[in-house]
C-alpha cells in the first residue's frame, strides 16, 4: 500500500527529484514513461541490477566495494 501511495504523491505533486528501487517500479511497469510525461526536465533514480530497467537508463553509475573496504564509482553516461 505504501509504494502505491508514493507514487500516486509523484504523480499528483510537481518533484524535482524521484528516487525508487526496482521493486515499486516492478508493480507498474510503465510508471517510468509517465514520470518522464509528467516531469520530463526532473531527475530519476533508480536502485537496481535489473537489465531491462538500466537499459531505459541515460546514465549508469555502478558501485562497488573492494576487498580493503572502499567503495569505487564507475560513471557510465549512455549516448
Amino acid at each position: 500500500f505504501r509504494e502505491k501511495l508514493l507514487l500516486t504523491r509523484a504523480l499528483i505533486h510537481p518533484f524535482d527529484i524521484f528516487i525508487s528501487d526496482d521493486a515499486l517500479l516492478s508493480s507498474e511497469p510503465n510508471i517510468i514513461d509517465v514520470l518522464q510525461t509528467i516531469s520530463p526536465d526532473s531527475l530519476i533514480i533508480i536502485v537496481t541490477s535489473r537489465q531491462d530497467l538500466l537499459e531505459r537508463c541515460t546514465r549508469i553509475l555502478n558501485f562497488s566495494s573492494s576487498d580493503k573496504g572502499t567503495t569505487h564509482v564507475t560513471d557510465t553516461p549512455k549516448l
